[in-house]
């Protein structure tokens, strides 16, 4: 068997004022093992190992990431055997992941785990072509004076990268009918609509990065939320974004996720920036029957998801709050049918009513807001 190869992972401004990559630890990974199931599907098993930190430094969060070459290829099922809490993404869709660890820093007992993919593979595919990315991470001594800890996310600096045979003698497929709502059926979806504080401040080129980090962190937040960021629509508009997600979602658990999500990925964003750089942002989720048409979406929740993203009790409630890099809003129903039960880490009691009112457009709903 083939020693797995060992890559350094690095993390970008690793230290005060620093701005290049610096090698924070090793991990390693060996070829992808195949094999097949009896219904035809070509199982990939990734074998995963980490490497020591930093004295002081601990594991808080593991993603691993898998590519496939464009040839009809697509994962059915993913799990894993890390004995953490593991969320999977990207579920028919070439790039796809596993996120393993929870919403908070404290430590992960993990250091080698497997990762399997039960695929689709069309007959006359010879070779699984596999592309495989490690990112991680790491919570370190708390801040002088903050009861805070430093955390920061690392990297490899390139992906390992796979060629491996099929079994010449594997079964053909078996046809599976999909049981998956068309992205563009009219149905009940969750909506999430976000922007940047006070966008106007930034320079063009510094708008350009924001806008970057903006994307990132929303999507972030999503695959930490385990939803298939593959089966996300998303319009984005310089400093905001609308998300459709995708029907059928857990809703007691996919929102307390988001919220927790939101957090965390702007602790990411934030890690490093000044306050000119940092990003603060309101979100709003609404819930409700959409259907996609050549223009956008068409549906009352597509409309008041906007609507509450720009009242006026969100924005203040971010802007009286200048410690809080997040506020969000959700109408009665999600706070009636999700949030007053207390799923997730999410408390009613952390969440206070409001209304948004906007006579000019004929718009009132009762809603809750949260800042963290």
């Amino acid at each position: 068997m083939t020693a797995p190869e060992r890559r350094e992972v690095a993390a970008h401004r690793w230290s005060a004022g620093g701005t290049r990559a610096r090698p924070v630890t090793t991990a390693a990974v060996g070829r992808p093992a195949l094999g097949v199931d009896g219904d035809g599907r070509v199982l990939m098993t990734v074998p995963v190992e980490l490497g020591d930190l930093p004295t002081g430094w601990r594991h808080t969060a593991v993603f691993l990431r898998v590519g496939l070459e464009d040839n009809g290829i697509r994962p059915v099922d993913l799990w894993c055997d890390a004995g953490v809490p593991v969320a999977v993404s990207g579920l028919g869709d070439r790039t796809f992941g596993w996120f393993l660890g929870g919403f908070t820093d404290r430590p992960l007992d993990l250091r080698r785990f497997t990762a399997t993919a039960a695929l689709d593979v069309p007959g006359g595919v010879a070779a699984l072509a596999v592309q495989v990315r490690l990112d991680a991470s790491v919570t370190g001594r708390p801040v002088p004076v903050l009861p805070l800890r430093k955390i920061r996310h690392v990297r490899v600096e390139r992906p390992w990268e796979f060629t491996a045979p099929l079994p010449a003698d594997r079964p053909v497929p078996v046809a599976r009918p999909s049981t998956a709502v068309p992205a563009d059926t009219p149905t009940t979806r969750l909506c999430l609509a976000a922007d940047v504080e006070n966008y106007r401040r930034f320079r063009n080129p510094e708008a350009a990065r924001a806008q970057e980090r903006f994307r990132e962190l929303l999507t972030r937040a999503r695959e930490l939320a385990g939803v298939d960021e593959s089966a996300v629509r998303v319009e984005n508009a310089g400093d905001g974004q609308f998300a459709v997600l995708p029907a059928g979602l857990d809703e007691t658990a996919v929102i307390p996720g988001l919220v927790a999500g939101l957090r965390t990925a702007l602790r990411y964003a934030n890690a490093d920036l000044n306050d000119h750089a940092r990003l603060r942002i309101r979100v709003a989720l609404h819930r409700g029957t959409i259907g996609a048409v050549p223009s956008g979406w068409v549906g009352t929740a597509a409309i008041a998801v906007h609507r509450m993203l720009d009242s006026a009790p969100l924005r203040q409630a971010l802007a009286t709050a200048p410690r809080a890099d997040l506020a969000v809003i959700v109408p009665d129903s999600l706070y009636r049918d999700v949030i007053a039960h207390g799923y997730g880490d999410l408390t009613p009691e952390s969440f206070h009513p409001t209304t948004v009112e906007l006579p000019d457009k004929g718009f009132t709903e009762p809603a809750w807001i949260h800042v963290p």
